[in-house]
């Protein structure tokens, strides 16, 4: 009696005990299959775990195309995010399981691996997102619609956060949001600052920064480039302005292209990027600092306006530079780039002077690609009708070294290739030379109409009046660095 007594006193006690204040909500939205997202996703929720009242939602980006639904990185992508919101909304206990156990297994069907890591059927995971994909990716739609969020965004308590992405400092901010008894740090003094320990020290300088963009062409700043700055001064707030603008202007008169970040020049930003000011990645503009950005899609500013051009810019040996050719190549026999395009094959290389003054070239993939390079350049040139013929039976085993049976097969003499091997050494310099005018060293890359500078075949078919291109979705954002 004496016991029963006591739990109902416990029972009762617990009722009448005050309720708990709802821990910080995040809201993050990413792109299922960008590498960078995930490096978000990583940084999330290790400060979720560590702050257990916190909460965090996972949320897939999509749009919406002429032809239905869209994603960068095309139908694999779209499935993934219908996966997730599927586990989100049906299995929400396995979400962090499957979503960790996915970022280790990143192969086209590694998503099957990490649904067992988590618990789940993959059959019936694929079947359930599958048959409920247009309801599913509609919400993920509308959620990130109201938030106007096109580019991974992480929200906390409904506001954009704007921090640096460092974990102690998305930690405080998350252990700010909660009510000051139930953090997991309490302030004490000065030991602390934002409820982090040992950060008393005073915060330097918040300098200002511009981005310098063009909405009419499509170039905008990317977050991530602009998060790389946010990690050394978390209170940063980059402005973003149409290049052409006055204030723009009084900037920098001339950018060479766009995106073009601009920093003031102070004490702290030359400590903060000192290696990288050192190795030349910024440049001095007046009382700033400017770093141009090459990475996804940028303006060459300075650049002729070539309409109608389109230049692919290779490496003869790399596995995604040779998707891109034979993508094109299929893409321009069967009418699918806009009409009128002139199609132009360039390569990369390094172009240096032996110890007897002759020509020769450094290349990735060693002495056998910058050679294929030279014959594939004096095919183009010497057997233009063939070349296209040559370049898809090469393709097939690239790193063979009987480059000769390809020739034979597309009705190219090899005899003649072998005699105008230096002829083809000169045009490789001469492609050399103009790769490195423009700052191109990633195979593949795409210049477009003489000013529009894109990395990898995805990226090109982001563009208007390429999105016919067929492409690999497992290699579409992939390119060979030099």
């Amino acid at each position: 009696m004496r016991g029963a007594l006591l739990a109902a006193v416990l029972l009762s006690a617990s009722f009448s005990a005050p309720a708990r204040a709802a821990g910080p909500a995040m809201e993050l939205y990413f792109e299922a299959m960008d590498g960078a997202s995930w490096q978000w996703f990583f940084m999330a929720d290790a400060a979720r775990r560590r702050l257990p009242a916190a909460k965090m939602e996972v949320l897939p980006l999509v749009a919406k195309g002429e032809s239905g639904w869209v994603s960068k990185r095309g139908e694999p992508e779209l499935e993934e995010s219908a996966r997730i919101a599927w586990i989100s909304a049906e299995r929400p206990d396995a979400l962090f399981n499957y979503l960790n156990g996915r970022s280790l297994s990143p192969w086209a069907d590694g998503w099957r691996d990490a649904a067992l890591f988590s618990g789940l059927d993959p059959d019936e995971l694929g079947k359930k997102s599958s048959e409920a994909r247009e309801k599913l990716l509609g919400g993920l739609y509308e959620r990130s619609a109201a938030r106007k969020a096109d580019s991974t965004a992480l929200y906390i308590n409904g506001e954009l956060y704007e921090g640096g992405q460092r974990l102690l400092e998305l930690y405080a901010a998350l252990n700010a949001a909660l009510p000051e008894a139930e953090r997991l740090y309490k302030p004490s003094g000065d030991t602390m600052r934002n409820g982090v320990p040992g950060a008393a020290a005073a915060a330097p300088r918040t300098p200002k920064m511009w981005v310098l963009a063009s909405e009419k062409d499509g170039i905008a700043g990317d977050q991530n480039v602009a998060g790389a700055f946010k990690r050394y001064f978390a209170g940063l707030r980059p402005k973003e302005l149409e290049y052409s603008s006055s204030e723009a202007r009084r900037l920098l008169k001339a950018p060479k292209s766009l995106p073009a970040y601009v920093i003031e020049d102070t004490p702290e930003v030359r400590k903060a990027f000192e290696q990288a000011i050192a190795a030349g990645a910024f440049e001095q503009a007046g009382k700033n600092f400017v770093y141009y950005d090459k990475g996804r899609k940028s303006l060459l500013t300075l650049e002729k306006h070539l309409p109608g051009e389109l230049e692919l810019f290779t490496m003869s040996m790399c596995p995604y530079g040779v998707q891109a050719e034979n993508s094109l190549v299929v893409a321009y026999r069967q009418g699918l780039l806009p009409k009128g395009t002139k199609l132009r094959l360039r390569y990369i290389a390094d172009a240096v002077t032996d110890e007897k003054g002759g020509l020769t070239f450094n290349s990735l993939q060693g002495t056998p690609e910058w050679e294929e390079n030279a014959r594939q350049l004096f095919i183009k040139k010497t057997f233009p009708d063939k070349f296209y013929d040559y370049l898809l039976t090469r393709n097939k085993d690239v790193r063979s070294s009987r480059w000769e049976t390809a020739a034979e097969a597309a009705g190219v003499d090899p005899a003649a290739v072998s005699a105008g091997f230096e002829e083809g050494k000169r045009l490789l310099a001469e492609d050399v030379k103009r790769a490195r005018a423009l700052g191109v060293g990633s195979s593949p890359t795409f210049l477009v109409d003489g000013r529009v500078l894109v990395t990898g075949l995805g990226g090109l078919t982001q563009l208007k009046g390429f999105e016919k291109i067929p492409v690999n979705p497992s290699a579409q954002d992939m390119a060979c660095g030099q």
